[in-house]
């Protein structure tokens, strides 16, 4: 392991044999031959990460990532690959994961612990901080059996974060519990990131995700799909998500053009300003045309819209006054000092007739990105002064 690294993977891979039905293995055994098919959750996974920093996990539920965390925390062994880490590994994975639910949980901490290599007099030492940190009353000397999914949240986060781990990871653990302790966790672990602690978080709650990271990396179909920026790593990820539902419910629609089709045809459209793009850059479409007749009438429209297909803003000839377009144009589009708040667009091109109706052509651009400015929310930036009395 590189000294500057306290975690590193090198080609992690992990595969698991399927099976029909419980008797394909005995006669796999037996008669020596294939009767499973193999599954890859994770694909030659290579990471690092240094002593302090917090790395975010985000993807699709089966991407692999409970997998990946699992094998980081020693409790999967990988199929290929190495693993290396320096320092103690504490981890929430699935609740109740070393928990008997028939032990109370007083006694759960002192088996967990035991498992984890803690001797009984140091869990009795960090004992008052862990039933503190965990609020339960009178039900710590209950049987597990009875807690709640948020009550056994709190026992799990009180334990490993009662115990010091210099590498924490938790894998959607605050998706449960009520709002009071998901803050309280999460004050808990800003201030082990500031005390220098390294951090492996991993939730469908973005903005936390966001929050909490140094670095996101996007699992997809067991491989790194995207590893940067957390800004720019979830803004990527949310649009997929957008897209992928907008695609699920939007009714495609056919338009009858018959011989319209060519009569006004879209052949460019993009973008022609500088790159990178932020709030406050001007906006420049360039689009140009193609007509088969210099007598056929024409508008252009230009629709903004957010991820979700929400317009942002629709500029066009006929909504502007303008008089109708003839033959074939190249066009300029010029939207100064926007004020869009930084993520995922797409612009649509539209050629319509002379009463702005019937649809010619159209034409996309599927994504384009303006910078995030971190803590901004929202869709527009808008003006502001704070007064305070």
């Amino acid at each position: 392991m590189t000294s500057s690294f306290i975690l590193e993977l090198k080609n992690v891979s992990k595969a698991y044999r399927l099976y029909g039905k419980p008797s394909d293995r005995l006669k796999e055994l037996f008669l020596r031959r294939s009767y499973h098919r193999d599954f890859v959750a994770l694909k030659n996974i290579s990471l690092s990460l240094r002593k302090g920093e917090s790395l975010g996990i985000i993807g699709d539920n089966g991407a692999g990532k409970s997998t990946l965390l699992q094998i980081i925390a020693g409790t999967l062994t990988p199929s290929s690959g190495v693993v290396e880490v320096k320092g103690k590994v504490l981890a929430i994975l699935e609740l109740g994961i070393g928990f008997h639910p028939e032990l109370t949980g007083r006694e759960n901490v002192f088996q967990y612990g035991h498992i984890l290599g803690y001797d009984r007099t140091y869990l009795e030492e960090r004992f008052p901080s862990i039933e503190a940190f965990a609020e339960l009353g009178q039900f710590i000397d209950q049987p597990l059996k009875t807690y709640s999914s948020g009550m056994l949240m709190r026992l799990a986060f009180s334990v490993v974060a009662s115990l010091e781990p210099e590498i924490m990871i938790i894998d959607e653990a605050l998706a449960v519990g009520d709002v009071y302790f998901q803050k309280k966790c999460i004050d808990y672990i800003m201030d082990f990131r500031k005390s220098g602690g390294t951090l492996l978080f991993c939730s469908h709650a973005l903005y936390q995700v966001t929050r909490v990271s140094d670095r996101v990396i996007w699992i997809k179909n067991g491989e790194i799909w995207m590893d940067g920026d957390p800004e720019e790593v979830v803004s990527a990820y949310e649009w997929e998500l957008l897209e992928r539902e907008r695609r699920k419910t939007e009714h495609l629609e056919t338009h009858e053009r018959f011989e319209t089709k060519a009569l006004i045809k879209i052949v460019e459209f993009s973008i022609e300003n500088h790159s990178p793009l932020r709030r406050g850059s001007d906006l420049v479409f360039h689009i140009k045309t193609e007509a088969s007749s210099d007598k056929i009438p024409y508008h252009l429209a230009i629709s903004i819209k957010a991820p979700t297909g929400w317009g942002i803003y629709v500029a066009a000839t006929h909504f502007d006054g303008m008089e109708p377009l003839r033959g074939s144009r190249t066009i300029t589009l010029h939207f100064p000092k926007v004020q869009i708040i930084g993520g995922h667009y797409y612009a649509h091109a539209r050629v319509l007739d002379d009463e702005g109706l019937m649809l010619y052509d159209e034409k996309r651009i599927n994504s384009f990105y303006l910078e995030k400015i971190h803590g901004e929310i929202g869709s527009c930036y808008l003006e502001h002064i704070w007064k305070v009395s």
